[in-house]
């Protein structure tokens, strides 16, 4: 309950600091809707703090403002997407950087990228980076995969100029 308070709650500038440790949302999920906000790992290990979705979570971090920041964390079992990236309906998003992001058994697509889905929307998801990440789908997740195999590692849609770089990404097929 402290870090979705932490989130909803941040004013453009903050940066929220995780302790380490193993955090199980259980239906929670973190949306960035105020801008130039960062949430990191205080010791810059993604191993060291865990997000868990439990595959009841749909989706641990969504972003919907620009200049958001997501580093230095490990994202596990989300029920749909672990990170998802979205314009508003009245706004571009852009700037988002995920950076040091380990994201383990997604049900979905791990990253997912798209515009406000409404009619005639005209804002989108530009310019973002996704780098010096892993995303990974093991065994242990392979059942939980959702929609006939509706999977993959980042997934954007009527998203320019992301910058996806340096990245490992395994166990999809």
């Amino acid at each position: 309950p402290q870090l979705e308070a932490a989130v909803n709650s941040a004013a453009a500038g903050t940066t929220i600091l995780v302790a380490d440790g193993t955090y199980d949302l259980d239906g929670v999920y973190l949306r960035f809707a105020t801008p130039d906000v960062t949430l990191r790992s205080v010791s810059g290990n993604r191993e060291s703090v865990v997000l868990g979705g439990n595959y009841v979570t749909t989706e641990i971090v969504q972003v919907v403002a620009s200049d958001v920041t997501v580093a230095d964390l490990t994202l596990r079992e989300a029920y749909h997407h672990p990170i998802h990236v979205m314009s508003s309906e009245s706004d571009d998003v852009t700037g988002t950087l995920i950076y040091n992001v380990h994201i383990v058994d997604p049900g979905e697509q791990a990253i997912k990228i798209n515009p406000y889905t409404q009619e005639g929307a005209l804002y989108f998801p530009d310019g973002g980076t996704v780098a010096c990440s892993q995303i990974e789908l093991t065994d242990a997740g392979r059942p939980h995969i959702r929609d006939d195999c509706y999977t993959g590692g980042i997934d954007a849609h009527q998203a320019r100029d992301w910058v996806v770089r340096d990245n490992l990404i395994e166990g999809f097929w």
